[in-house]
């Protein structure tokens, strides 16, 4: 057992680097415990409380739990309401169903008896993925049906795994928002770059933003989300963040905020664009939102440079859309950069390509927009 348990802790961590390869982690899991596994982020991304990654249930119970059943989901309410429960999963214990939620109350709820039963459950583990910094999430299994609880080898060999399983989801995340390291280009340029989630909590930021967020000057974090100091402005940024047609390639949505500041410093100029990726374990496609914060009282970078780090395009194609923004057409900007009409065109249709943004006329409005009051 010791060497198939060393062989499972190893694929758990290559799994964090390879997200594919947690459905057949979780297979062996399953396999080694004789149970049923469920392991799932549910924050940072979104879709709050759902099951992501399954060994046991077919698809069909996966859906109806994602789409109605964890509304109602007894455990999860006894682990928000109750603080010991809490303190021992954010401890990193293992919590017995029947410990949350006692039989005798579990049997007279909706979820036991047209969910559970249906599919022979009724006695389960839980532990949490947060540690309190953050990451929420859990690792939970259903036990076979003919044990009324875990043996203590079970107990021991899940509790030993669901410490790799929490570190490997954190190495995850930490490769997922790894864009936003210090010797990233955003980072060089003296732009704040704040992660947030559609319900504001900050995923991450970069050295600048993070010394933006300690000012507490026009945008802070209260209880781990971002707040603006003025009432306006946060129905505005909430605006953005809720309307699912924010992003940098969508030039019929306003894309660039101002941010007022209470000490009546120049105000914040905050550039709003959606990304998505594939999510943490995985899963579908999951979107969050990148805050790009421009401090008009320090210097600002150049409009070229600005265009590069807003738009992700090369330094030849930002020259090529400052260019067009000053009103010149693509033949004398070919002339003054010395390169053939050909490549700027091949250059316009490649930023296109990469933006999503269509015409020469919706990308100057977009980046003239956005660069506003830069040099």
């Amino acid at each position: 057992m010791d060497s198939r348990l060393q062989e499972l802790i190893e694929s758990i961590y290559a799994a964090a680097e390879m997200p594919a390869m947690w459905p057949s982690v979780l297979e062996r899991i399953s396999a080694t415990l004789d149970c049923r596994i469920m392991l799932g982020v549910w924050d940072p991304y979104g879709d709050a409380r759902s099951m992501h990654l399954v060994n046991g249930f077919d698809s069909s119970f996966v859906n109806d739990y994602n789409t109605y059943w964890h509304k109602k989901d007894p455990f999860i309410r006894r682990a928000q309401e109750s603080p010991e429960i809490r303190r021992r999963l954010l401890a990193g214990e293992l919590v017995g169903s029947h410990e949350g939620v006692p039989d005798a109350e579990l049997r007279h709820t909706e979820v036991y008896n047209d969910l559970l039963l249906p599919e022979r459950m009724r006695r389960g583990l839980c532990a949490s993925l947060e540690d309190g910094d953050g990451v929420q999430g859990y690792f939970g299994i259903w036990l076979n049906p003919k044990l009324d609880e875990a043996k203590p080898r079970q107990m021991a060999i899940l509790q030993h795994l669901m410490l790799h399983v929490r570190r490997a989801v954190r190495i995850q995340i930490a490769l997922a928002t790894s864009g936003f390291s210090q010797e990233s280009p955003v980072a060089r340029a003296g732009v704040g770059m704040l992660a947030l989630s559609q319900d504001r909590r900050l995923l991450s930021a970069n050295s600048e933003g993070e010394r933006i967020l300690r000012l507490q000057d026009g945008l802070a974090l209260h209880r781990g989300k971002l707040r603006t100091s003025f009432s306006e402005d946060q129905v505005e940024l909430d605006r953005a963040l809720t309307d699912h047609s924010v992003t940098v390639v969508s030039p019929d949505t306003p894309l660039l905020l101002r941010m007022r500041r209470p000490s009546g410093r120049t105000p914040y100029l905050v550039m709003v664009s959606r990304v998505s990726r594939e999510g943490i374990l995985g899963q579908a496609m999951r979107s969050y939102f990148v805050l790009l914060v421009t401090d008009g009282e320090r210097t600002p970078p150049s409009r070229e440079r600005a265009i590069q780090i807003l738009l992700g395009v090369t330094t030849a194609q930002a020259a090529i859309i400052a260019r067009l923004c000053e009103g010149k057409s693509p033949k004398e900007i070919a002339g003054e950069l010395a390169v053939t009409l050909h490549t700027v065109r091949s250059h316009l249709r490649d930023i296109a390509n990469r933006t999503g943004i269509t015409g020469q006329a919706n990308l100057i409005r977009v980046v003239v927009q956005a660069t506003a009051g830069l040099p």
